[in-house]
């Protein structure tokens, strides 16, 4: 039995991954939206035996990148599965492999990397040998005109990280080659459910015509739906950007009113009145406890009174009588 692993890209998705990774100089990350493919073949040899092949087909169809890098996880690579629930919402179950770029012309998986793939590995409902991670590098000649992109699959099994063969669907594939069918999405089942077509009695042309018309249908809605949920997002995003420029200007103005009137109190506490000796506080000593200031002389004047103190602290005042 022989057991083979590839990833297959649509044109579409292939595209638009490029896109949100050549929009910024910085590095990208996201997630990959796909389904897991099973195909086994029997053939015979001229020894008459019986060989079979399973192929297993990573089909991605879209991408969805992360708002900015490490947003997911912390700088030491612990994941916040929370967080990722969160924003894959109802597309986490159908999440395959995760992706980074970096504008770089090498790429080197880090050791951090690997610890976020291992844990990564174990959170969607992908076995951890199927989960893969597209490592894309990009780089453009000096004035632009020419750009370069490098891109593989890994994953992680048998305690190493191997590569995995990409395909991309209608550029390299040959047409006389066989193709076999496909798994149809849900929406394009909806649509023919809701046709109500008798395909025994229904020619094939007007069938097809029907389908076509009616994916038409569905395409044109689908795009007036996104243009509009696009200009409500452009909204949004102006008005959180005038907010934030509020908020720096708020605090740029607090900052500098902070700024004066610190200086303000400096300049108080410099040319403060009080502190000038004019107007300098004098203690006062308590009456009858403390010593005058003024100098007294030796002999005590016969006509000034005498002053006594009690152990109350009141004065007792004595007057000396002159002898005739």
């Amino acid at each position: 039995m022989i057991e083979t692993l590839t990833v297959s890209l649509t044109g579409p998705a292939f595209s638009f991954l490029l896109y949100e990774n050549m929009k910024s100089k910085f590095c990208q990350e996201g997630f990959l939206i796909g389904h897991l493919v099973e195909k086994e073949t029997k053939t015979i040899t001229d020894n008459d035996q019986q060989q079979i092949h399973l192929q297993r087909i990573i089909r991605i169809n879209c991408a969805v990148p992360c708002p900015q890098p490490f947003y997911f996880y912390d700088a030491i690579g612990r994941v916040d599965t929370e967080k990722v629930k969160t924003f894959l919402g109802d597309l986490a179950p159908k999440v395959i492999a995760w992706y980074k770029y970096k504008p770089a012309s090498s790429f080197n998986f880090t050791f951090r990397e690997r610890i976020i793939h291992k844990q990564l590995s174990t959170l969607f409902n992908v076995p951890p040998e199927f989960f893969t991670c597209c490592l894309m590098i990009g780089e453009s000649s000096d004035n632009n005109s020419t750009h370069t992109h490098t891109q593989t699959f890994v994953r992680y099994i048998s305690h190493s990280y191997e590569q995995l063969p990409m395909h991309i669907v209608n550029l390299s594939d040959t047409h006389n080659a066989y193709k076999s069918p496909e798994q149809p999405s849900d929406t394009f089942l909806d649509i023919v459910r809701g046709l109500n077509i008798n395909f025994k009695k229904a020619g094939g042309t007007n069938v097809v015509t029907k389908i076509q018309n009616a994916l038409q249908k569905h395409i044109e809605s689908t795009v007036e739906n996104l243009a509009e949920a696009e200009k409500k997002l452009f909204q949004l995003e102006s008005e959180v950007r005038n907010i934030n420029n509020m908020v720096k200007n708020k605090d740029h103005t607090s900052a500098s009113n902070n700024k004066e009137s610190q200086l303000n109190d400096l300049i108080m506490m410099d040319t403060d009145p009080t502190d000038s000796p004019i107007n300098s506080p004098t203690k006062a000593t308590p009456r009858g406890r403390g010593k005058s200031s003024t100098p007294r002389s030796g002999k005590r004047n016969s006509q000034s009174p005498a002053k006594k103190t009690t152990p109350g602290g009141r004065e007792i005042v004595t007057r000396s009588k002159k002898k005739i």
